[in-house]
């Protein structure tokens, strides 16, 4: 009997699966162990004393088979075929592709992959009020902040969708210097007369905090570390507390009765004299549900795979009117209590001796720097 041949695993041989196995990645089984890694051919030209050899190994007794113990024939008499044989081999011999393969995967160099999710938290500040065209005085913004959180999913590595809620204020104020005016009014005793008012200087605070929920789109550049991103979207906004104070200086009243012909600068309990500095705090203001149009461009830092830092400055336009109209006095004279004056709103206030409403139309503006975190999954 022919002496048994060892079946080492040479180079030659170990090429196919090597080559097989590196055009692989999903299915690393398949493809490092396939039985087609090795061909009849090859096998054949290790002769018949090999064939012989791993036929013994599998259990088989020698006999003279002229077609070849791996003929079609003599396979399925004993129950076994060149592929299965081969496969045993290439699982048995093959773990050093496995672990070039391994090795290989591992030490690529890595980059961050394509986060889908990302959650943020960020500040805005400082240019956000109020907008309104003044017909008397002069309207002044006031420095405002706002912060929110955000979710964005990302369609891809440029686009993504963005959902939030932040709050923002709208602080804002009107002055007025030399504020004067007329108009008809019933004293405690129910006579008819005109109410005069003249104020040295008077300032209407108005201190406004919408919810926001804005709803974005976001493109961001290709980069590494730093990436440019610009984000337009449109911006639900829902009045959380709106309120105005007023203070008053010098206020000087009078009263003049045409059907006598009188002229009365007093006395105090009937609403008439110098009542000098006025104050009052803590006004509910009615105002509207705000829509609004926002745009925002800047740079993305990636601190690492799982966290981001973003700096921006943005800009959001509102699309309608907010605040309500009417006819009422700046300054109401109260029949029951003359000397506890009403204050109504500037927004809802017009001069009688002017004839004309004190403002414009009043809509939320907001510009400035946005600092976001961003935790990225």
């Amino acid at each position: 009997m022919a002496k048994k041949m060892p079946f080492l695993l040479s180079a030659h041989h170990l090429a196919p699966s090597l080559k097989t196995a590196t055009g692989c990645f999903l299915n690393v089984r398949s493809c490092l162990f396939s039985p087609h890694s090795y061909t009849s051919a090859s096998l054949s030209n290790r002769g018949y004393a090999a064939q012989k050899s791993l036929y013994m190994e599998q259990g088989g007794a020698y006999k003279n088979n002229p077609g070849g113990y791996f003929s079609e024939r003599a396979s399925r008499r004993k129950g076994f075929s060149l592929q299965s044989i081969l496969f045993k081999h290439a699982l048995k011999h093959n773990y050093a592709v496995v672990f070039l393969f391994l090795l290989t995967v591992f030490t690529l160099p890595q980059g961050y992959g394509q986060q889908r999710h990302e959650l943020s938290a960020y500040v805005t500040g400082v240019f956000s009020s109020l907008h309104y065209d003044m017909k008397q005085g002069q309207g002044t913004r006031s420095d405002n902040v706002g912060g929110g959180i955000g979710y964005a999913y990302a369609l891809n590595k440029h686009w993504s969708l963005g959902l939030g809620g932040e709050v923002q204020s709208y602080n804002s104020r009107a002055v007025f210097n030399g504020l004067k005016d007329s108009y008809p009014a019933i004293d405690i005793e129910g006579d008819e007369f005109e109410f005069n008012y003249s104020i040295d200087r008077y300032e209407e605070r108005q201190y406004v905090y919408y919810l926001n929920i804005p709803l974005t789109v976001t493109y961001q550049s290709k980069g590494d570390a730093m990436r440019f991103y610009a984000t337009g979207g449109f911006v639900l906004g829902l009045p959380l507390h709106t309120e105005y104070s007023i203070r008053a200086n010098h206020m000087q009243t009078s009263g003049f009765y045409p059907q006598w012909n009188a002229h009365l600068e007093a006395p105090l309990f009937m609403g008439f004299g110098d009542f000098g500095d006025q104050a009052i705090n803590g006004q509910g203001l009615d105002l509207d549900n705000a829509y609004s149009l926002m745009a925002e461009i800047g740079v993305k830092h990636l601190i690492n795979e799982k966290n981001a830092l973003y700096l921006g400055i943005f800009m959001e336009y509102g699309l309608n009117t907010v605040n309500k109209t009417g006819s009422n006095n700046l300054v109401g004279y109260n029949t029951e209590s003359p000397v506890d004056f009403i204050y109504n709103p500037v927004f809802t206030s017009s001069n009688k001796t002017k004839n004309h409403s004190y403002t414009g139309d009043a809509r939320t503006i907001a510009a400035g720097i946005k600092i976001k975190y961003a935790f990225l999954w």
